[in-house]
């Protein structure tokens, strides 16, 4: 109730600009009366007493008070009671658009937060299936028996495996996948020569995107394939396959992202 009755009651700075006004003196009067500026005078009607100091702002109010015919001892009081209500206003207006700035710094915070533990989780999934997407789901077309080597894969076989006198020598016989089929007619067909040091998955497509080789070798076996280029290869585990490609040796180490290679020959 205190601050309400201050707040609508005359400032300092206002009755003594009333008393001024109702003696008819100018602000230039004042001012050579008390051998102050004009500025100054407008200060003390405005309230403004932090400019001079509140020390001798009180001076300065209780001689134009005294000029004007003011009570000195009514008005000094008065501005300290108006600078203690203005400060408590300015400090309430003020924590307004605080509060409202931490509230949105705390949003953005937790949304981040949220965000950021969703993205993480997600990421790692889709890096780890990326690579093996092709070895667990790729469905083994052919299966060879293991063998010192394998000769080379012609398409289409037709040819019949003459049986040999002794039954115990005979070879495990190669079952070729329809999808792997290779003419190698075609005097520009290259020559790959696989040798696996563990298990590793090999997919041979020709240019029109046709499965040329799909298969899974084991630990110790090789491979030799022909077919016409270019030819894209997907080989799994490819830290255990060397490769010759027309008797040059392929690099798959700098062509490997975390254990499968993605590469093209032509």
């Amino acid at each position: 109730m205190e601050s309400a009755i201050l707040v609508d009651a005359p400032t300092v700075g206002e009755q003594l600009r009333s008393a001024r006004t109702a003696m008819q003196l100018s602000i230039t009067d004042i001012a050579q009366h008390l051998k102050l500026s004009a500025i100054q005078i407008e200060r003390l009607e405005n309230n403004d007493f932090a400019s001079a100091g509140i020390v001798f702002s009180r001076g300065f109010v209780r001689q134009y008070a005294r000029h004007v015919g003011l009570n000195a001892d009514d008005l000094v009081p008065l501005m300290t009671a108006h600078r203690e209500t203005q400060e408590s206003l300015q400090v309430h207006n003020e924590q307004i658009p605080l509060s409202q700035g931490l509230s949105k710094y705390w949003l953005i915070l937790v949304s981040l937060t949220i965000s950021i533990v969703i993205a993480i989780p997600l990421g790692i999934y889709y890096w780890l299936s990326s690579d093996s997407s092709t070895v667990a789901s790729a469905p083994p077309v052919a299966h060879i028996a293991p063998a010192t080597s394998v000769t080379a894969i012609t398409a289409p076989i037709t040819a019949k495996i003459p049986a040999p006198a002794t039954p115990a020598s005979v070879p495990a016989a190669v079952d070729t996948p329809k999808a792997s089929s290779v003419t190698t007619d075609n005097t520009n067909a290259g020559h790959l020569a696989f040798k696996f040091d563990g298990d590793a998955w090999v997919e041979i497509r020709d240019a029109d995107s046709r499965i040329v080789l799909s298969h899974l070798y084991r630990a110790g076996e090789t491979a030799d394939i022909s077919a016409p280029p270019p030819l894209s290869l997907v080989v799994g585990n490819a830290a255990k396959v060397s490769l010759l490609y027309n008797d040059q040796a392929v690099d798959l180490k700098t062509r490997t992202g975390i254990t499968v290679a993605r590469f093209s020959l032509k």
